[in-house]
């Protein structure tokens, strides 16, 4: 991957990279990631326990880039735990990806970051529901645990194998062009 720029705050993202979002192609994706942070599950900063993605499907691309914004605020404003956010889309399946940092508690909780909260919050201000499921991020990779929340096959076009299959293609076949922001990092295939 390569970086391609950096940012401190949302508002120099949206002066140099809102039209990414904005005029994004159909197969894109953007990726946002602190800088301190590579954006591949075995840096030790998105591995360990605790450690994980969280994957919301949404259903259009304005209600997308309207929720990686509010997202990228939350980020951009010292949400702990979140160390990547990536908005990508393939075949009209739209997806928002945030990825958090390990934590040392054994309680077994895997949103101990609040994402769950944030996603709802995010669901309210746009008034849709948006599905969000975690998969721990581990040693085995893909083989990771998954947790599904308001997960329905009709919140996916094409059910819930299309899904799984973007999100494969998306992690094996892509060229990436990195942007380090600040303290964030942003990306651009």
């Amino acid at each position: 991957m390569k970086r391609v720029d950096e940012v401190a705050d949302r508002e120099s993202f949206e002066s140099r990279h809102g039209h990414v979002l904005d005029e994004g192609r159909r197969t894109s994706a953007l990726r946002v990631f602190r800088s301190d942070v590579q954006p591949k599950w075995e840096d030790p900063g998105n591995s360990g326990h605790g450690a994980g993605k969280w994957t919301v499907a949404v259903r259009d691309e304005a209600v997308s880039r309207a929720a990686f914004r509010l997202a990228l605020e939350a980020m951009m404003e010292g949400m702990a735990g979140v160390n990547g956010l990536i908005s990508s889309s393939k075949r009209g399946l739209h997806m928002l990806v945030l990825w958090t940092q390990p934590h040392g508690t054994s309680s077994g909780e895997q949103d101990f970051f609040g994402i769950r909260s944030l996603i709802e919050h995010i669901s309210q201000t746009l008034m849709v529901s948006l599905p969000v499921k975690f998969k721990a991020h581990t040693s085995e990779g893909a083989q990771g645990n998954q947790r599904k929340h308001h997960m329905r096959p009709a919140d996916y076009p094409g059910g819930l194998k299309m899904a799984a299959g973007f999100m494969q293609h998306c992690q094996s076949n892509r060229t990436h062009k990195t942007i380090n922001a600040g303290p964030n990092l942003v990306e651009a295939a």
